[in-house]
């Protein structure tokens, strides 16, 4: 079991460090401990950020929210002390900035989504009230497209049915109408139109009386001009007098004709109800019928107006995310210079907390190598040493196994070859047996059957004569009964068996006879 560690030497190896290294070099453990405590910050920091994030941006129970903050604390507190432990000293300020600026870059990511939602907690109360400003005017905005739609315009329709049927039921059958009646109202439209022309004419007339009579009101005229300077019952005045009396005539002319198409309209009008009273007892019935289904119906299309105004307004109300904090936050910015200046201040010094291990460790890196890197240096170069001789024994313990397959299959292979040749040696010898035997066999049986041709053809059977082994008789001459049969021949000492056709080896003649083809065996 190995030695326990100190506390100290706990924050040092979550700083970085290497155990065994450690042992060598005891003097870095403050080092290291100083940059755990960093990573440490770090790490609380973003999950408390995290908390915040969560409870204020996605409505998350608080308790339910802290066990995702550790974790996430956690992976920003391993992704810090990678970023870390991977850079290593160089000499001079360009490789040492190489080495860190893809370490920055990934840090700076970090830092903008740790110190958002702090930021965010730091100015909750202006947001709040600017999101509750925007939501209110948003939802406004929203609900303007429902006036137009389909739903309000069929509330409207069934309104409007609604109170029709209502004014029939209370006795109203609507507007008297009929031809003469729409015939009188334009006859008073029309008069009254010329009336209320006419009355104008007769006030700028009455004005350039008084003006030229008594000399005032000048001003109010419409052309001045035509008042003479001098005030009095002469010059223009009889005309213009005469002129004032005939517009005034006309106007109570057109007054009295006005008074005359209002009567006039009144009868029609009286004339008409008359004839639409024997219909309202009806057109009530029909009304008191319908009203009840046609407010049901508007009731329903209110409700579904009203519960599609609710959602539209409960989701822009209580649009309270991220994404509508970070927009009223940056709105506040806009108006307010001093608020701008405030959130980029507390949005930075998170961000450059956030960045702080990485600064640090390039700070550290930026010179010569330490104690501890160097001897951590020699003791990689250690390891690298003991593999290179493991891979050396072991590629030359593959070389020998690979050796001593290749004199194992060798020898095999001569083996074989030894067994091979021994075989085919005893098959050879068993097939020459098995010749001899097969050829005496053979002998043996052309033996036989010379003897009994011999027999056969013997002079004592025939009546011939034998000189130096031919055979005559009065048919011919053969080696055998089977050639003397056939007439014809001589056979000689050395075989052969002469005729007039030539000479022919006896074996042949035997075969012949006894119907074997040249060259088969005789079995």
């Amino acid at each position: 079991m190995g030695e326990a560690l100190r506390f100290s030497e706990k924050l040092a190896i979550l700083g970085g460090a290497d155990r065994e290294i450690l042992k060598q070099v005891p003097t870095a453990v403050g080092q290291f401990v100083q940059f755990a405590l960093v990573l440490l910050s770090t790490a609380i920091m973003a999950a408390v950020s995290m908390w915040f994030a969560l409870v204020q941006g996605m409505a998350i129970n608080p308790l339910l929210a802290i066990p995702f903050a550790i974790f996430w604390g956690l992976l920003i507190l391993n992704l810090d002390r990678y970023l870390t432990s991977s850079m290593q000293s160089a000499s001079g300020f360009l490789p040492a900035l190489g080495m860190a600026i893809p370490r920055l870059l990934m840090a700076a990511l970090i830092g903008v989504v740790v110190s958002t939602p702090l930021v965010l907690k730091v100015f909750e109360s202006d947001i709040n009230a600017e999101m509750a400003y925007h939501n209110i005017q948003q939802s406004a905005e929203n609900s303007k497209p429902l006036d137009a739609s389909a739903f309000q315009k069929n509330v409207d329709r069934l309104q409007a049915e609604v109170a029709r049927l209502q004014r029939v039921q209370a006795g109203d059958n609507g507007a008297v109408g009929s031809p003469a009646v729409d015939a009188a109202k334009q006859r008073v439209v029309d008069l009254e139109a010329s009336v209320a022309k006419q009355k104008e004419v007769v006030d700028e007339a009455q004005k350039l009386y008084i003006c030229e009579r008594y000399g005032a009101g000048r001003e109010t005229l419409k052309d001045p001009s035509k008042c003479s300077p001098t005030a009095g019952p002469f010059g223009p005045f009889p005309q213009i007098e005469a002129d004032f009396n005939s517009q005034t005539q006309i106007l109570r002319d057109l007054e009295g004709q006005l008074q005359q198409a209002r009567d006039q309209l009144s009868e029609e009008t009286s004339i008409a109800k008359g004839r639409q009273a024997d219909s309202l007892k009806s057109a009530q019935l029909q009304a008191s019928e319908q009203l009840p289904a046609m407010e049901a119906q508007l009731a329903t299309a209110k409700a579904q107006l009203a519960q599609i105004e609710e959602q539209v307004g409960s989701a822009t109300l209580n649009d309270r995310g991220i994404l509508a904090q970070l927009r009223a936050l940056f709105t506040l910015g806009e108006t307010n210079p001093l608020m701008n200046a405030a959130h980029w201040a507390i949005a930075g010094l998170f961000f450059m907390i956030e960045l702080l291990p990485v600064i640090v460790k390039f700070m550290l890196n930026w010179g010569p190598p330490s104690l501890y890197e160097r001897v951590k240096k020699l003791d990689g170069e250690s390891l690298l040493d003991e593999a290179k001789v493991r891979r050396n024994a072991d590629r030359r313990r593959i070389e020998e196994d690979s050796k001593k397959r290749r004199d194992i299959e060798d020898d095999m292979r001569g083996r074989e070859k030894h067994l091979g040749i021994k075989a085919n040696v005893h098959v050879a010898g068993e097939m020459e047996k098995i010749l001899e035997i097969a050829l005496q066999r053979w002998s043996d049986d052309v033996t036989a059957t010379l003897n009994k041709a011999s027999y056969a053809s013997s002079p004592a059977h025939t009546g011939g004569a034998v000189f130096n082994g031919v055979v005559s008789s009065a048919g011919g001459v053969g080696p055998d009964a089977a050639g003397a049969a056939a007439g014809g021949g001589d056979v000689g000492s050395n075989g052969t068996i002469s005729t007039a056709n030539g000479t022919t080896p006896v074996g042949l003649t035997i075969l012949n006879r006894f119907n074997v083809p040249n060259g088969d065996k005789l079995n």
